[in-house]
């Protein structure tokens, strides 16, 4: 069975206040928060889909809307994460060249001494 995805506190609060008022006006200024929490959550999802293999059609398809829209919407937080992304693996590829420099110096240093 797949883990239970955990709830940000941020948007439990959001949702918390959008439904205790019983004052309508007073709850759909909540609810506003509430949207802007969940429009946050949904970006981080899209993210992590879009990680996970997912296209922007099959996410469109997810949120009823096109792939054009769902793009419209979220590329700027994807590019954010991108950006990190390819920056990680920027730093991972030089850390790899030069542990594989330092380990052919190392075994060309073992092959002399060896001789």
């Amino acid at each position: 069975m797949a883990e239970r995805r955990d709830v940000p506190s941020e948007l439990h609060d959001a949702w918390r206040d959008a439904t205790k008022h019983p004052d309508p006006l007073e709850a759909l200024i909540a609810a506003r928060q509430l949207e802007h929490e969940l429009t946050q959550w949904q970006g981080q999802l899209v993210s992590e889909a879009l990680a996970a293999g997912a296209t922007w059609e099959m996410i469109g398809d997810a949120l009823g809307i096109t792939r054009q829209a769902v793009w419209r919407r979220f590329h700027a937080d994807v590019d954010d994460l991108k950006i990190h992304y390819r920056a990680e693996a920027e730093r991972l590829r030089r850390k790899a060249e030069h542990d594989a420099r330092r380990a052919a110096r190392d075994a060309m240093r073992r092959a002399r001494r060896d001789r």
